[in-house]
């Protein structure tokens, strides 16, 4: 490998840890308040359990926040697995796009009552 080639590998591959470093950096972000977010909602549903109108909402609410958080647990473990590859071979981007097809969602329509 030429000079010109180790410079464009290396910035390559800053590149990459780079931007392993910035999903594993923003999935910590989310999972904070999301967390938050389910802990308030299961304390509201145990303190007026007796509303079925607001129990309704709530276990959407907090049905939303698990799927949510489920996604951020699979981007974590993408990332996990991106960078495992990363330092045994250089197929990262093949892996992210097969990744990410298998993690997309469908969310439901919300409704208001």
């Amino acid at each position: 490998m030429n000079n010109s080639e180790n410079r464009v590998q290396t910035k390559r591959e800053a590149q990459i840890k780079a931007s392993l470093e910035m999903a594993r950096a923003a999935m910590h972000e989310l999972a904070q308040p999301l967390t938050v977010l389910i802990g308030r909602c299961e304390l509201i549903d145990m303190l007026d359990e007796k509303n079925p109108k607001i129990k309704k909402h709530i276990d959407s609410i907090l049905s939303n926040a698990k799927k949510v958080g489920d996604i951020v647990c699979k981007i974590q473990e993408i990332n996990k697995q991106m960078t495992k590859q990363y330092i045994e071979t250089d197929r990262v981007a093949e892996n992210l796009e097969k990744s990410l097809d298998s993690s997309i969602y469908e969310t439901p329509a919300l409704s208001v009552e």
